[in-house]
């Protein structure tokens, strides 16, 4: 378990000491694993492995730049035809505080994300958000938390649960006769239980996004 301890000193020691940036702590992440895989004695196959690691990161890589080149085009669709300036208009003259539209937000996103995946909901909805989150008064660095949270919900949620699919997928391949007997139902139920916990966090951010912001100003992430 050692290489998991120092991995995270490496990566969050390394951004809030302001070694290097998040996308290069990313990279020195990356190139601690490689290592580690590379000198371990109880890795088979070493090479398998990172051939392996290297083409399912080319593949979903590739998915992400595609997903982000489709929605760069709608977001200049949407600027072209005036539907952004609209809604930013609208939600301005309902003359709501931070909190109002937070909570707009929340609403927004919960039913978002029963039909999206978090990264497509993301990628879509930001930029296009952004505007109206600066004229409300939104601190941008607690609503990027706060969208991850919202994110990372929406991936438990049916009908589109990522997560609870890749559990009762994993679960459907046991040797245990019980485990393959469990449902995608029951595993929707089951994750319902921990729906509450981030909803409560929710709500913390909304109130006192101070949570969000205080720890990035221990150190030197701008």
């Amino acid at each position: 378990m050692w290489p998991i301890g120092v991995m995270l000193v490496i990566v969050i020691g390394g951004i809030f000491s302001g070694i290097f940036t998040a996308t290069e702590a990313a990279a020195y992440g990356a190139g601690f694993a490689v290592a580690v895989t590379l000198v371990s004695r109880s890795i088979k196959g070493k090479m398998r492995a990172i051939t392996q690691a290297l083409l399912e990161t080319a593949s979903s890589t590739a998915a992400i730049l595609l997903l982000i080149a489709g929605a760069s085009l709608l977001t200049r669709m949407l600027s072209l035809s005036g539907i952004t300036s609209q809604v930013i208009e609208y939600f301005t003259s309902l003359n709501l505080s931070p909190v109002g539209v937070l909570f707009v937000l929340l609403v927004f996103y919960l039913i978002l994300g029963m039909a999206l995946d978090p990264m497509t909901m993301i990628v879509l909805t930001v930029p296009i958000l952004i505007p109206l989150l600066d004229a409300s008064g939104v601190n941008l660095l607690m609503f990027g938390v706060f969208i991850v949270l919202l994110g990372e919900l929406a991936s438990v949620t049916p009908p589109v649960g990522m997560m609870s699919y890749i559990v009762h997928k994993i679960t459907s391949t046991l040797d245990d006769v019980r485990a393959r007997e469990i449902t995608l139902v029951d595993v929707f139920i089951g994750a319902a239980w921990f729906i509450p916990g981030p909803v409560i966090l929710l709500l913390l951010l909304i109130f006192f996004p101070d949570i969000a912001t205080w720890l990035p100003t221990l150190g030197n992430v701008k």
